[in-house]
């Protein structure tokens, strides 16, 4: 049980809070370990569709601080309060305009920020907990301004992307710790938690040679010009008209290349360069037939509530917008994405593909990129490296993507069949992350050098226990071709012989298995205790703090709650982070 502040009737009610999944779990309790050793602004990074908005109403609900949750939309707003509300919290004050849910007493204030610059703050003099939602905007002054009012609280940040719009990263004063929720590649394992999308470049690309930029991004005017040709808008709707009736199958699990069934077309979010643009292709869709409307920041409240919910019943196609789905929108029912706005923001693009990959009904999502951000920006559903000093980078091991030369489809480097269109595709000779020049100046290098640098995985995989493709696979990597034939030969025959090898490679297949095994067992010991109400987190707090800094246990001393006790009152103790498999 938490430690409630204001009492059981201010936070909670009777009914049990939503079970969290596994990493969910797992994050609330690196929060809490985070807070406990003096960390006060923590970074949580989860992918959008990932479910924060459950983890952030389970972090409020153990919370013994008064908490304040600042958004800058509409729509985020009124996910919190209803996920709030399906964990058992119902006293929540909502401050923004003239909303009538708006309550000084209540202990949990959701406010938006640009009513909250204009108004007095809560909690003032207070200690409290800040939520920032969508935290990649908190570098700009209408937050900055609001954190100073609140200089000894707890601030938690959550987003889809930790950088700035600007690609920077959010380090400095902002935040002192990251904490990974979840990755793309855990999360697509389970097509119940999120899918990923079938990706389609348009067969008309813009040139974009003369579109200056305009701060850290495209000039708008000039973009939206070359946005709106005709052959641009016109193949943006046949392409659509072409794929979105149009679902994969599936033979036992499996892709079948090529084959597809017709269906009912996917409900769809088209993103445009500004307000004429998105006007012209609602024009262009509405002229083929298909039911569509037109969204944009001037859009009167009741309407786009409308709009969205005839987008999610099916009463509506396709809506088309301009920066106003970019971010919470929480409409599992939308099954396409089609990127008419070129950007040079990794965080418009990524918080644009994000809208489409909640699983629903078992429908393959699918992205339509009539822009070429993806090849401006990457895979918008791969992982990268965030950090709060450094610009991310790509995680290495995950596989390149290319275009399908037969029907614009994106597939793995590896690929020799386009599981799209059924076509042959030539097989790449050379990684696509290599430059040419570095690549060149590598591939002249003597044989010898080659043959050593060769040698030296070989030796590597002897020793560590890989298989003995580990050094083929290496050297390709390095030099963007696999090695002589006799080479690997060779290593194969060493192998067959070598019994020691043999026996390495045997246990670390075991001690694998055996990982994923107990990785599995912690999984479920965590779902289970994160749901279990038996265990006191008070004293669970206790006695990790006891067992953390070796103290008798006479010599804890008791904190009186109004002299500002930690927001979180247990101590669970974190599941440990399995080393990375190894290659082969």
């Amino acid at each position: 049980m938490s430690l409630p502040l204001f009492g059981s009737t201010a936070l909670m009610q009777d009914k049990p809070p939503k079970k969290l999944r596994p990493y969910q779990s797992r994050a609330l309790v690196e929060v809490r370990t985070r807070v406990l050793l003096g960390k006060k602004r923590i970074l949580c990074v989860s992918p959008t569709g990932s479910g924060k908005t459950v983890l952030l109403a389970a972090i409020i609900k153990s919370a013994t601080l008064p908490v304040l949750f600042v958004a800058h939309r509409k729509e985020i707003l009124d996910q919190c309060v209803r996920q709030l509300a399906n964990q058992g919290i119902t006293h929540v004050g909502v401050i923004r305009g003239n909303d009538a849910r708006y309550d000084p007493s209540a202990s949990v204030q959701v406010g938006s920020i640009a009513t909250l610059t204009r108004r007095d703050k809560p909690f003032l003099g207070k200690q409290v907990i800040v939520i920032i939602d969508e935290c990649h905007r908190s570098a700009s002054d209408s937050y900055v301004e609001l954190l100073s009012h609140y200089p000894d609280a707890i601030v938690l940040g959550f987003t889809a992307t930790p950088i700035r719009l600007d690609g920077r990263p959010l380090g400095g004063d902002l935040f002192e710790e990251i904490v990974q929720v979840a990755t793309y590649a855990e999360l697509l394992k389970h097509p119940e938690w999120l899918v990923a999308p079938d990706v389609f470049a348009g067969s008309e690309v813009a040139d974009l040679s003369r579109v200056r930029k305009s701060g850290s991004d495209f000039d708008e005017d000039q973009l939206a010009q070359v946005m709106r040709a005709d052959r641009l808008e016109g193949n943006v709707v046949e392409t659509w008209l072409k794929r979105a009736h149009l679902h994969p199958v599936f033979n036992k699990g499996v892709r079948v290349p090529g084959k597809f069934t017709e269906g009912e077309r996917r409900r769809t979010i088209v993103f445009a360069v500004n307000i004429e643009h998105s006007l012209s292709l609602a024009e262009r869709f509405g002229r083929a037939g298909v039911r569509v409307a037109h969204l944009d920041g001037n859009t009167p409240e009741p309407e786009r509530d409308r709009i969205l919910s005839d987008l999610a019943s099916g009463r509506l196609e396709v809506v088309t917008n301009c920066l106003v789905a970019v971010e919470g929108i929480d409409i599992q029912e939308i099954k396409c994405v089609v990127s008419a706005r070129p950007t040079m923001s990794m965080t418009a693009w990524r918080q644009q593909c994000g809208r489409e990959m909640r699983p629903w009904c078992g429908v393959v999502p699918l992205l339509l990129d009539h822009a070429g951000n993806f090849d401006r920006l990457g895979c918008p559903f791969e992982d990268v490296v965030w950090s709060l000093k450094d610009r991310p980078k790509r995680v290495g091991g995950q596989e390149m993507q290319r275009k399908c030369p037969a029907c614009g489809g994106y597939v793995g480097v590896s690929r020799t069949v386009c599981p799209h269109c059924g076509a042959e595709i030539p097989r790449q000779e050379r990684p696509l992350s290599e430059s040419d020049g570095e690549l060149r100046e590598r591939q002249t290098e003597p044989e010898a050098l080659k043959w050593a640098f060769f040698w030296r995985q070989v030796v590597m995989a002897k020793s560590k226990g890989f298989k003995p493709g580990f050094a083929s696979a290496i050297y390709k990597d390095r030099y963007g071709s696999w090695p002589p034939r006799h080479w690997s030969e060779k290593i194969k025959v060493d192998f067959a012989t070598d019994g020691l090898w043999q026996s390495l490679l045997e246990r670390r297949l075991q001690r694998k298995a055996q990982r994923e095994a107990q990785e599995a067992r912690e999984e479920r010991a965590l779902s289970e205790t994160a749901a279990s109400e038996e265990v006191s987190e008070v004293e669970l707090a206790m006695e990790r703090t006891v067992e953390a800094f070796d103290m008798p246990i006479d010599d804890v001393p008791v904190v009186e709650q109004d002299r500002g006790e930690s927001p979180f009152s247990d101590w669970l103790e974190g599941e440990g982070v399995a080393s990375g498999e190894e290659p082969f």
